[in-house]
């Protein structure tokens, strides 16, 4: 009778079941390796970046859509004011007032120091050019863009590191003249500049 005590069927039956159930808990857990959950993270950050070059590229072609469609616009309210013209003679003022537009680069330039001189600009936009502490830096800064065709103005202003001079070109009437400024900014000097409202 003890043989028939050591085999008690229930306690093999209840002991098989606990294992079976660990092993459908833990086995899954074990096999999942983490390489899996790293080419998933791996894969996820290059469509992230890939998504980022796009919106990258996306948002450049729409400042270039943008720019290139402010000047059409202003013409066609021009040809809508004559009625008279028919459609293929707003063809050729487009054609026509494309090749002027590379010429108004020296426009600009001329008419640049006007509005640059005339502080009289209530509301419009200017080109931040950066926020300095150094006093000698900020004077040779505004001497060099003096000598570059620039006119500069500056302002002190007091930052949690004590105080600073603000330096910026402008302020234009339109956000046209001043990214055409800041264009200019970047070819002459190499300094990146910053279009922002006025004041």
């Amino acid at each position: 009778m003890s043989a028939a005590k050591e085999i008690d069927p229930k306690k093999r039956l209840v002991g098989a079941a606990i294992l079976i159930g660990l092993a459908v808990i833990v086995l899954p857990v074990i096999l999942d390796s983490d390489d899996g959950l790293v080419s998933t993270t791996a894969t996820d950050q290059e469509q992230t970046i890939q998504g980022l070059k796009n919106d990258y590229v996306s948002s450049e072609e729409e400042v270039t859509v943008f720019v290139s469609k402010i000047t059409p616009i202003e013409e066609n309210r021009g040809s809508i004011d004559k009625p008279s013209e028919p459609k293929v003679t707003d063809v050729a003022t487009k054609v026509s007032s494309a090749t002027p537009v590379k010429e108004n680069v020296p426009v600009v330039e001329a008419s640049k120091p006007s509005s640059g001189s005339t502080s009289s600009v209530e509301r419009g936009w200017v080109v931040r050019i950066g926020t300095f502490a150094n006093a000698a830096n900020v004077k040779k800064l505004l001497v060099d863009l003096e000598s570059k065709g620039f006119m500069p103005d500056s302002e002190s202003i007091e930052t949690s590191k004590g105080m600073a001079t603000r330096i910026w070109i402008g302020p234009y009437e339109r956000r046209v003249d001043a990214a055409r400024a800041r264009t200019q900014l970047e070819q002459k000097t190499g300094e990146p500049g910053l279009i922002t409202a006025f004041p």
